[in-house]
């Protein structure tokens, strides 16, 4: 008898996660928006596709800003909406389905244990919390220019103005840079973490010798000039001399050849 399939956990994760993200975004964005991702995700995850989070993420979030596919032209003067329960929902459906993808693509992904499991959902969990506390730090409050940038003002006109608007793209922009920054320091360590022995010891000799390599040149430089045997100091002496002799005099005459060449042409 045919041993049953056992569907990898990383999978059953990653549906899971596109489910609840495509189940989302049809309650709150239309069949389309839902149907599409949930496609894509599904695509990707059977594939085994690395880019396939990338166009999810980017589609959800696109067909969540227009939800007929196409960019409105004229502008409603509604202000920013505060993030309801479904958008936090969806929000960690998306963050589950891009690590249980992620890791179903490593060559040598293992079952997860508990407590991996555990970190994935309240890191999950954690990523919603500051996605929220992010949004309303940018569409909430202005910094001051005239007092000082550290006082925050509140933000209480429904249409936002230019000032506001710019105010919010710096912020995006300084919030999106250092989530960037810690992102690749976390993965570095994490990468760090799972060296091996030989693996954590051939980084140590590269380093040291990326840091040591020009002491090391410079020495070997010279401990090969110290080796090497001295010249003849005679003939190469009486070569020089010869040398700078006939040197000058071809300057010399072709100095004076000029010199000649000008005054007959005055």
């Amino acid at each position: 008898m045919s041993k049953p399939t056992i569907i990898p956990t990383d999978l059953i994760i990653g549906f899971g996660g596109a489910a609840v993200l495509a189940v989302g975004l049809v309650a709150g964005r239309g069949a389309l928006a839902g149907g599409l991702v949930g496609v894509l995700a599904a695509f990707g995850l059977v594939a085994r596709w690395g880019p396939a989070p990338l166009l999810v993420l980017a589609a959800a979030a696109y067909l969540s800003l227009f939800t007929g596919g196409l960019p409105h032209r004229e502008v409603d003067g509604r202000g920013p909406v505060a993030p309801t329960l479904l958008d936090l929902l969806t929000a960690a459906a998306a963050v589950v389905y891009v690590g249980g993808h992620y890791r179903s693509l490593r060559p040598d992904a293992d079952e997860p244990p508990a407590d991996e499991l555990a970190g994935l959902f309240i890191g999950a969990g954690a990523a919603v919390l500051a996605g929220v506390a992010g949004y309303l730090l940018v569409t909430r409050v202005q910094p001051d220019y005239d007092r000082g940038p550290l006082r925050l003002l509140r933000v209480d006109e429904a249409t936002p103005t230019g000032d506001q608007l710019f105010s919010r793209a710096v912020m995006l922009a300084g919030l999106l840079g250092g989530a960037t920054l810690l992102a690749a320091l976390g993965l570095w360590l994490a990468r760090l973490n799972r060296l091996t022995p030989d693996e954590a010891r051939q980084l140590l000799l590269d380093t040291g010798w990326q840091e040591s390599r020009r002491e090391l040149a410079r020495l070997e430089t010279w401990r090969a000039a110290a080796r090497r045997p001295p010249a003849p100091k005679g003939p190469l002496r009486r070569g020089c001399f010869v040398a700078v002799v006939i040197g000058l005099l071809v300057f010399g005459g072709s100095f004076l050849g000029f010199l000649y060449m000008l005054s007959r042409l005055n």
